[in-house]
């Protein structure tokens, strides 16, 4: 069934549980997906082995590594060019939004 990547009522409904984790363990929750998939499954030394040098981060470090850490998708980051140069005076509620539904729709395809 295709996900409704309009109304956060729909994603919300997929996994309701998800409600009631805390940030704290949203964050884990992250992690044992990726680790899955990266075949780390299970093997938390070496989880923290390999984060070692990454502890300490705040939010805005986080995000800068996380952008860098994609592959190339073309964009220069030093310039959004014309036609996203006005995402730069949102506010982060409407980027928050704007993230999320692209980042549904990019899973979700």
């Amino acid at each position: 069934m295709p996900v409704d990547c309009q109304n956060p009522d729909t994603l919300e409904s997929l996994a309701p549980c998800l409600n009631c984790l805390s940030m704290h363990e949203l964050l884990a929750v992250l992690v044992v997906i990726f680790s899955n998939q990266n075949g780390t499954d299970g093997d938390v030394p070496a989880l923290e082995a390999g984060a070692a040098k990454f502890r300490n981060m705040g939010d805005l470090q986080l995000t800068r590594e996380l952008i860098a850490a994609l592959p190339d998708s073309g964009l220069d980051f030093t310039d959004l060019g014309d036609d996203y140069k006005c995402l730069k005076c949102y506010g982060d509620t409407e980027l928050k939004a704007l993230f999320l539904n692209q980042w549904c729709v990019y899973w979700g395809t």
